[in-house]
This record gives structure tokens, C-alpha cells and sequence, in this order.
């Protein structure tokens, strides 16, 4: 995953939902994109060594 939140891998992904009553449903979806958005995405970054701030001084004036 990049610092911008993209992937170029394809995932297999498997989702278990639960009702109330505790009937439970599941499915899979093969070729799954990943993106990271919000607070995770500062994780990405931080796991990659990017530094926003380091970023920004590149293209000041």
C-alpha cells in the first residue's frame, strides 16, 4: 500500500455478518481493491516512513 492509500494487489475477502437472533450469513468476493481513508491512512503512512511535513517542505517556495 502506498502513502496515498492504494494498493495494486487483488485480495480474496470473506464477510460474516451476524443478526440478532444469531443466524449468521457469510459471503466471499475474489479481486477485492483495498484503499486506506481517514485515520488509517496516517498508519499507512507512519508503517512507510512518510513523513507529511518532510513532504510539504519539498515544494515551498
Amino acid at each position: 500500500m502506498d502513502e496515498y492509500g492504494k494498493c495494486s494487489d487483488l485480495f480474496k475477502v470473506e464477510i460474516i455478518l451476524e443478526d440478532t437472533e444469531g443466524n449468521e450469513y457469510s459471503t466471499t468476493q475474489e479481486g477485492v481493491i483495498i484503499r486506506a481513508e481517514g485515520d488509517i491512512l496516517h498508519k499507512v503512512r507512519r508503517m512507510r516512513g512518510f513523513n507529511k511535513f518532510a513532504f510539504k517542505s519539498l515544494f515551498k517556495k
